[in-house]
């Protein structure tokens, strides 16, 4: 692992919410709404189901979750769709 990602990570793995900035905290659980919105209110938009149809020969074990979705799907399927 490089030196750089090896400190990113040793970051990441070391931080603590209290230690984040009011901003940082509050753009970070904006930047997660919208995100989830988005999901959501896409989640049954016709891109979102020809991604389906065309990804799903290549589907392997149905082991994860799409929000909006009941159906499961494997996980590379289900990122392309979150």
């Amino acid at each position: 692992m490089a030196a750089e990602t090896q400190t990113i990570a040793g970051y990441v793995a070391d931080a603590r919410l209290a230690d984040l900035p009011d901003a940082v905290r509050h753009e970070g659980v904006r930047a997660f709404l919208n995100w989830m919105g988005c999901t959501l209110g896409g989640c049954r938009h016709e891109i979102a189901k020809t991604v389906e149809r065309s990804l799903a020969a290549f589907s392997g074990p149905a082991d994860a979750t799409v929000l909006g979705r009941q159906r499961r799907y494997d996980m590379f399927l289900a990122s392309c769709l979150n």
